[in-house]
């Protein structure tokens, strides 16, 4: 676990590529940067859960970013997102991979919070972040329009307590989002601006972004927390302003756990999104056993 300014985040290097790989073009990497993928947790998500799905990336050949932001944040902390988001992107010019293809793999509404606020950094024109290129986004299990129940559902299943206060939590988080979810749609009705300091506006943020990158949803009808038809609408609504929609549909798993369930067909689906998003093939041929114990370690490895 790494520590950059409160943010706390795991990074994993792949080892480098053999000297007689194929050609730049051939795999759909530019000048042979490696593709770094961007994992957002859900609401208590833990490092060795985010890590599973940093696999499917890891062993082809990327450098992957996990975050996961704190419970409290999403529901009453929202302000702090957009110092998240930047924290986040800066780490791609402290690694000095600010030039290498992103991607983002995000989960549920709490990391969509997450990535809703990176869109928002990433388009507002700030000098900082213009050399940064993504392209694409796959999203698991999300995104779903503001229900109450469904979100102190999802915050009561967060808790790691006993079950008499996840009911008590349950109601009062039910509470809390009935009280600033009044406040905030009335605010809305004089100050547009508020809607994208608001998680109630967090679907119309995603829907109606000018992004146009690709993007790959992977959902449940039986997930009882994100409505499967919440993501089918906003998947239609992305396609009516041409951005390329992908995306794979169960029947029986629960939330965020498609890759348990469907471990295969989940990897499958990622790995032919990465190679879609880069424009051709990007297998690679990989060192087996070289691994770095630092990331200055793998910094000094790329220069040489």
């Amino acid at each position: 676990m790494m520590e950059d300014d409160d943010l706390e985040y795991d990074i994993t290097f792949p080892s480098p590529v053999h000297a007689d790989v194929a050609s730049a073009e051939e795999i759909g990497f530019n000048n042979r940067r490696e593709p770094v993928v961007i994992l957002l947790g859900w609401l208590g998500c833990r490092e060795k859960h985010l890590s599973k799905y940093g696999q499917i990336y890891d062993q082809r050949g990327c450098i992957t970013i996990r975050y996961t932001s704190p419970r409290d944040v999403a529901f009453f902390n929202m302000e702090k997102l957009d110092d998240i988001a930047c924290k986040i992107l800066d780490l791609l010019k402290d690694y000095s991979i600010e030039e290498n293809p992103v991607i983002f793999h995000i989960f549920s509404n709490n990391g969509s919070y997450v990535y809703s606020h990176i869109v928002k950094v990433l388009t507002n024109g700030d000098e900082r972040y213009r050399f940064i290129k993504v392209c694409g986004v796959v999203i698991d299990s999300a995104p779903g329009k503001p229900r109450l129940m469904n979100a102190a559902k999802a915050y009561s299943m967060s808790l790691h307590v006993n079950p008499f206060l996840k009911y008590i939590a349950f109601f009062g988080v039910i509470s809390y989002l009935w009280f600033t979810g009044i406040i905030s749609r009335l605010r809305s009705m004089f100050y547009p601006e508020v809607k994208q300091k608001s998680n109630f506006f967090l679907f119309d943020n995603m829907a109606g972004d000018s992004t146009r990158w690709p993007m790959l949803f992977l959902y449940s009808k039986s997930d009882s927390v994100i409505m499967y038809y919440d993501i089918e609408d906003m998947m239609s609504q992305r396609r009516a302003l041409g951005v390329h929609v992908s995306s794979v549909c169960w029947d029986d798993t629960s939330h965020v756990a498609h890759l348990l369930v469907h471990k295969d067909e989940y990897e499958r689906a990622c790995e032919d999104f990465l190679e879609y998003c880069l424009g051709g093939e990007c297998e690679l041929i990989l060192d087996e056993e070289e691994e770095f114990e630092t990331e200055e370690d793998y910094l000094l490895a790329k220069k040489e």
